[in-house]
């Protein structure tokens, strides 16, 4: 509730969301959370890949890039169980495509150069 308007539950709004789209799953899930989230959201997305965001936090300067790589054991079993595919970013400003055979890795390296981050 917001000033008196119901937004609804995140769990049902999701819900209802994929059932609007006609799916019952999806093939890549971009979020943030770590593992209490993703007990919550795996039976309800069933994604095929997992793909973390702000795990570094959000306050470091950006242009020194990551702090350290991606590092969650709790959710990378978590993922390992659920037959969920774990995409780790190795640095800022990665790429990746989505198709009917997955996600893959592209390069962004002009991107990277002109930002003067090393990979």
């Amino acid at each position: 509730m917001i000033d008196g308007v119901d937004y609804g539950a995140p769990l049902a709004n999701l819900k209802a969301a994929l059932a609007d789209a006609g799916l019952s799953s999806v093939d890549l899930w971009i979020g943030s959370g770590g593992a209490p989230v993703a007990t919550l959201v795996l039976p309800v997305l069933h994604p095929k890949a997992y793909l973390p965001v702000h795990w570094d936090g959000l306050y470091s300067p950006f242009l020194n890039g990551l702090a350290g790589p991606f590092s969650d054991a709790a959710l990378t079993t978590l993922l390992a169980k659920s037959s969920v595919k774990l995409v780790t970013p190795a640095a800022y400003m990665d790429k990746w495509r989505l198709d009917t055979s997955g996600i893959h890795a592209i390069s962004n390296l002009a991107v990277k150069q002109a930002l003067g981050f090393s990979n």
